[in-house]
């Protein structure tokens, strides 16, 4: 089997940046993805004002280089409020669920969590929020919650820091193709705004021709 592993972060502004590379990439047949929360933010944090600002005009950057909008709630609101506190555990543990749950439905959950965090300025770190927008990919709540609660999110991004040390990957995003024979690293970020470039990548490290 064909992989494509991907070492991400919901609150990172960067993979957000690769989320429409990432998404093409998840169409290719015969590709299974796989992705891998790697825990930039090990416990809750409260950025202080000056980093919340060093955030801002990386975010900026971000934008104009990727095209990905960074919207008024977030701008606005989240981010200059001292409220918000960023911790990779809760979103990675409603990733775990909702892939569980339904196959491809990480993909999805990570994309609407992203687009709340950096778009609308929601509070994606709070069950609240991740059980709403599970919701709204028709996870049943309860059912969703019991699955949240019972994964092992700190378990899953020890697995994933381990694996990037052996495959020596540094930072996020990160991008792996698995063959039978290889692993072949893809930087997502050298592809900003050019999808079909990065999935011709990945057909290159399978050995396939673009059609």
């Amino acid at each position: 089997m064909t992989r494509l592993h991907y070492f991400y972060d919901a609150q990172c502004g960067w993979c957000y940046a690769v989320a429409p590379l990432i998404w093409e990439a998840a169409q290719l047949p015969g590709v299974t993805l796989e992705l891998h929360g790697g825990g930039l933010w090990p416990k809750p944090t409260v950025l202080p004002a000056a980093m919340r600002e060093r955030i801002r005009s990386i975010d900026g950057r971000i934008s104009q280089m990727s095209g990905q909008p960074f919207g008024p709630g977030y701008l606005d609101k989240l981010l200059p409020s001292e409220t918000m506190w960023l911790d990779s555990s809760p979103t990675t543990a409603a990733i775990l669920a909702a892939g569980k749950l339904r196959k491809g439905a990480d993909l999805l959950l990570l994309r609407a969590i992203q687009k709340a965090h950096y778009e609308t300025g929601e509070h994606v770190t709070e069950s609240e929020t991740l059980l709403r927008l599970a919701s709204d990919l028709g996870f049943d709540s309860a059912t969703f919650a019991a699955v949240m609660s019972a994964a092992k999110p700190d378990a899953h991004i020890a697995q994933s820091q381990a694996m990037m040390n052996q495959l020596g990957l540094q930072g996020f995003p990160a991008t792996v193709v698995e063959t039978a024979s290889s692993y072949t690293a893809i930087a997502p970020q050298d592809w900003f705004m050019r999808p079909k470039g990065y999935v011709a990548a990945i057909q290159a490290a399978l050995g396939e021709r673009m059609h």
